[in-house]
């Protein structure tokens, strides 16, 4: 398992490597776009990709429950405040500047037989 630091970028960097493969962003329309199994869909919002960063942080601590230790403590303190709307905030503003997900609004409109195509 990858290491993450115990920041936003380290949650932003490990939403993007669980769920990257289905979140894209469009930083000309500011939108999310989630794959919904057959097109990428902004129809709810940002709702969805704010659910996926909440999973993001829980995944991350369910490791640390019942453990002892400095670092697991405090790795479980910063994902607990992590689940505060500014710093969720915060980790999707960091993630939709990340490469791997950040597509043009054009990318998706260039060939029409490849909208509903996940790539």
């Amino acid at each position: 398992m990858r290491a993450y630091r115990h920041n936003d970028k380290g949650n932003a960097e490990a939403m993007v490597d669980k769920f990257g493969g289905r979140v894209r962003f469009c930083p000309l329309s500011n939108k999310w776009l989630i794959w919904n199994g057959q097109f990428w869909d902004t129809s709810k919002g940002d709702g969805p990709v704010y659910g996926l960063v909440m999973q993001t942080i829980e995944s991350r601590l369910a490791p640390l429950q019942g453990r002892d230790g400095e670092m697991d403590e405090k790795l479980a303190r910063h994902l607990r405040n992590s689940e505060n709307f500014h710093k969720l905030k915060a980790t999707l503003s960091l993630a939709s500047k990340m490469h791997s997900i950040t597509r043009t609004c054009l990318e998706f409109d260039l060939d029409i037989d490849k909208m509903g195509i996940l790539d």
